[in-house]
């Protein structure tokens, strides 16, 4: 009978871990799609650092938030041609 209570409470403890785990890891993420931001021209990081939070923070790609995230954080002296053409894609 032991055995089966420990078993029960380590189970509870880890659900429970993973539970606020996963929250903490969201806030977190959308904590950094905040302060994203393109640097220059690097869009190809700029979208990767991207699709990772977004994903981390549990946003869907083509709603409207997330695609105005994107275009507000994605600077640089390629903006408008390659953030729009990116847009596009999606």
């Amino acid at each position: 009978m032991q055995d089966n209570d420990e078993r029960i409470w380590n189970e509870w403890v880890a659900n429970f871990k993973q539970a606020f785990a996963d929250t903490a890891s969201a806030e977190q993420a959308y904590a950094e799609l905040m302060k994203l931001e393109m640097r220059g021209d690097e869009i190809e990081e700029y979208i990767a650092a991207f699709e990772h939070l977004r994903l981390k923070a549990g946003w869907e790609r083509g709603t409207q938030g997330s695609l105005e995230m994107f275009k507000k954080s994605c600077r640089g002296a390629f903006t408008g041609q390659y953030c729009n053409a990116t847009l596009s894609r999606s």
